[in-house]
């Protein structure tokens, strides 16, 4: 694992692991204390320097939207994925409107596909057709193509 050293003057800075990786999904633990927001680092004239050690993990997995409406064949613009990582602690849920995502890699991630207007899609993993999840290697990329029912 690589670790990057920040050294940081004269100012107040908060890093969070979502600023560095966008498929975060463990909560950090600082202290004893568990945050989702990171460890805040307070420099001043009596402490102006802070080294920070980043550890940076695996490479996350990379997914492509195509979502397009079943009859017309046409994208549809207001569509939703959502996928929750599914593990044996915690259930985290993540969405985005977006026409492409990092995901966490070596993952099982149940991926749900809808918009306004439309029935709901459980998206299914033509290689694996009898698993409801998805799992994706680190650094691969994929492409979900979708195509919703009208209501």
């Amino acid at each position: 694992m690589d670790n990057l050293i920040f050294a940081c003057l004269w100012r107040q800075i908060g890093f969070t692991e979502r600023k560095l990786r966008d498929y975060w999904h463990d909560a950090m633990v600082h202290e004893g204390k568990q945050s989702d927001s990171g460890i805040h680092i307070k420099l001043s004239h009596e402490n102006p320097v802070a080294h920070v050690v980043v550890r940076l993990g695996v490479s996350p997995a990379h997914l492509t939207f195509n979502i397009s409406d079943k009859n017309a064949g046409k994208a549809v613009a207001s569509a939703v994925v959502r996928w929750v990582v599914v593990d044996d602690v915690f259930m985290h849920p993540t969405q985005t409107s977006r026409k492409e995502a990092s995901v966490p890699p070596d993952k099982d991630l149940l991926v749900i596909v809808q918009a306004p207007g439309y029935k709901r899609c459980f998206y299914t993993d033509p290689s694996s057709p009898s698993e409801p999840t998805l799992r994706l290697q680190s650094g691969e990329e994929r492409t979900l193509d979708a195509e919703l029912d009208a209501n």
